[in-house]
This record gives C-alpha cells, structure tokens and sequence, in this order.
C-alpha cells in the first residue's frame, strides 16, 4: 500500500479491485459458485475472502462497492455468512444511495439501489430480523431473472423468519419472472415444497419438491439439491418411510459437508436428530441437536437455532428431564421468533410438560407467549390441533373466572362437540395464557 501511494497508483488500484468477480450472469445458467465443481470454486471464493473484505473497504467508486457486494451475495448465502453479508450490504447502501453513479450502473448491468435493498432485506430476515417483511420497491430492476432472483432470495428469508403466507406470495412473483431461468425456477420450487410442507400440502411437496430435484440436479448444483431434501425427507418420515427418510437426511448431510455448508450442516443434523427421536435413541438425538445448536448459533442461522432447541426440548420431555424441556421451551418463548406451526408445537410440548410435571391441575395457568399476542394472533387456520391436543386436554380461558363478567379479546373454537371454548386472554402482567382445563 505504501509503495503504491508512492507511485502516485493506489487509487487505480483501488477502483480495478473488485473487477475480477463479475454479477450473478444474466443467462439462464446460475454462476459457477452455484454450477458443477461447486467445491473447488467456494474454495477459491473461501481463499479471496480477506482481499474481498479490502477491496469493499477500499472501493472507491459507488458501482465498484455494488457490484462486488452484489456478486458475494451468494458465496456468503452458501458459507452461511449471514450477519457478514447483512453488515456488508447495509455499509453499502449507507455509503451510495440514490447517486449518479449507481443509476449509470442501472442502465449497463441493470444493478442498482433497487436490488440492493431487496438483498439487504432478505439477509435481515435470514438474521432473524422481521422489520422488513415486504420487499423493497424493485420495479427499477429491469432484468427479469435478476428481479426474480433476488425476490426469491427475499422469499427465502420470509421462510426462514417463519412468514409462510408472504414467502407464498412473493414466491409467486418470483417464479413468474424465472420462466427462461433453469436455476431459478429449480430454487422458487425447492423452496414453494418447503413452505408447503409447512402447511401440510403434502400433493405440492411431491410435486414441487421432486421437479426442483430434478432441475438442480440437470444442472450440477449440489447446493440446490439440498434444499429439497428436507421436504422429501419430512414427506417420507410422514409416510413412515424412516430409511427412506435417513437416506435423504444421510445424504443431505454429505454434500453439505463436502461443500463446507455450515448452515445447511445445521439443517440436516437437525433433520437426523428427529429420526432419533423417532427411534427413540434420547442420547443420540441430543448429541445430534447440540452438534446443530453449536454450528446454527455460530452462522446466525436462527432458523436452524429455533429448530435445534425445539428439537432438544422434545428429546428432553420424552426422556423425563422435564427440567431441561422447561428451560429449552422458555428459550424459544422468550428469546426465537418462530413460525406459526412453530409456536403451536411450542404450545402443545408447554402443555405437556406441564402435565408431566404436576398432575391434572398443572396446566391452569401455563404462560404460553409473549406479553401483548402470541400464536392466536395469526388467523384461525392451523389452531386445531393445539386446542386439541395442549398437554393432552382441553383448555378454556380464564379470563371469565378470573372476574366477574371479564370478557376475552374473541372466542376461537369449540374443540368438539361438546368441548369448553378456548380463547385468548390477556391478563393484566400483559402475558396470554391458555387456561383452565375442563
């Protein structure tokens, strides 16, 4: 650095920087890192990561600092390098809003504020940060596959932060932009499989699942094919295929492995110490759960967090450590924000653990969500099987009993025919408790 200062040339090193690593392409093929000879590429891109680093640091010019930013999104999606690339992308668009630059750089390589807002929100999201569900404005993205590729990229953050009904919506758009894009296509379907599984439609996860499949591995993307291999290993475990469901786990976990996937790792360990538990081998599914915690924390993949506790805390309840089902439970409470189908199995393992712990009265006032709303906030659909099933009884709240004439924010269901209602109820402390079994 010294010694180009003295030749009068740092500055025209500075700009030519970031040049080697080009966009993502604008063809129908996705970019090397995300082609065949997937590992020897990410090796490489692993190797630059300190002059990566520099060159954003040192970029000179607007569109220098995008571009670059722009390219590593996806080496920093595969490495799980999440809080790096949302840090990244934020410092850029801080350093050049709207300017001159940055629209000259629209018209040649149809890059822009746009799609970087649209990236920046979809890596807060894969942070765990909701406070930017919809996507940013990107009509000023002229390339379809590029507009799509990022909405899908958005899309996979609204999946992760636990929003289905807006991954469904923006994947939509998504894929109707992808129509000439092989790649695209092939992750919009992995990921509508992912987010179908979720809602139980299990015709979608077959069909979109098993194409996506296909696609990715038409093109050599091994990346790709792991992310239909937990929705085709949730169907199989569904259909009580447990082989089949261990062999797609098995060899999900492989080729993260091979690849250096840390965040996917996660993931399918995760998937591994549920089959455990299926089996009931306790030990060996808090050791996989535990291998998953530590790698999710370390990425900041708080998806994978949320599914490594919960998993612990059914491994915990079912071997009799209620103490450890408590504390894992309140963490995911407390501290994650989790889907809706999440935060029902958080209700349903509060409730009987509960039951477990103290009898047929334990469970009449069991806090189950944070203070000012909880799961009920989000729509009837989805509520049966938790009002059903909470701690293997029927709850109705308390609200009426705690005062005379006290009425609930609404009613939700009867269970059966028969049942008591359940309800919402918002106490004083500001806490929702299901209540009063009857």
């Amino acid at each position: 650095m010294e010694r180009l200062r003295e030749a009068d040339e740092l500055a025209g090193v500075r700009e030519r920087a970031p040049a080697p690593l080009p966009g993502p392409r604008r063809t129908g093929r996705a970019p090397a890192p995300r082609r065949a000879r997937q590992q020897a590429w990410l090796g490489r891109l692993d190797a630059e990561a300190a002059n990566f680093r520099s060159a954003l640091q040192e970029a000179v010019l607007p569109d220098a600092a995008a571009r670059l930013a722009t390219a590593l999104c996806w080496w920093w999606l595969l490495r799980g390098r999440l809080n790096e690339g949302r840090r990244v992308l934020s410092a850029v668009l801080d350093a050049v809003p709207e300017a001159a630059e940055l629209r000259a750089l629209s018209a040649v390589l149809g890059l822009g504020a746009a799609e970087l807002r649209v990236l920046e929100g979809a890596f807060m999201l894969l942070t765990g940060d909701r406070s930017r569900p919809k996507p940013p404005s990107h009509e000023e993205i002229t390339d379809p596959v590029r507009r799509g590729r990022a909405l899908w990229l958005h899309a996979y953050g609204l999946f992760h932060a636990g929003l289905p009904d807006a991954c469904e919506e923006v994947s939509a758009q998504a894929l109707g932009l992808l129509a000439t894009d092989d790649w695209g296509t092939a992750a919009v379907l992995g990921l509508r499989a992912m987010n179908a599984l979720a809602r139980g439609d299990l015709d979608t996860v077959t069909r979109d699942g098993l194409r996506g499949a296909a696609l990715f591995r038409e093109l050599g993307d091994r990346w790709g094919e792991l992310q239909t291999v937990s929705p085709l290993a949730t169907l199989a475990e569904i259909k009580g295929d447990y082989p089949e469901a261990a062999r797609r786990q098995t060899e999900g976990l492989r080729i993260a492995e091979e690849l250096g996937l840390a965040a996917e790792v996660a993931a399918r360990l995760s998937g591994l110490g549920r089959l455990a538990l299926l089996s009931h081998d306790w030990d060996r599914a808090r050791d996989l759960h535990e291998r998953a915690l530590r790698l999710a924390v370390e990425q900041g993949y708080v998806y994978g967090e949320v599914h490594a506790v919960m998993g612990l805390a059914l491994g915990a309840r079912r071997s009799g450590d209620l103490d450890a089902a408590e504390a894992h439970l309140a963490r995911l409470r407390d501290e994650l924000v989790s889907s809706p189908a999440g935060e029902h199995l958080l209700l349903v393992e509060l409730g009987f653990t509960a039951e477990l712990r103290g009898g047929r009265g334990a469970g009449r006032r069991l806090p189950v969500a944070r203070a000012g709303g909880g799961p009920f906030d989000r729509g009837a659909a989805g509520r049966g099987p938790v009002l059903r099933r909470a701690g293997g009884a029927r709850w109705r709240c308390p609200g009426t009993r705690a005062a005379p004439g006290a009425r609930c924010s609404y009613s939700v269901r009867r269970t059966r025919r028969g049942g008591a209602w359940a309800r919402r109820c918002r106490p004083p402390n500001g806490v929702t408790w299901i209540g009063s079994r009857r």
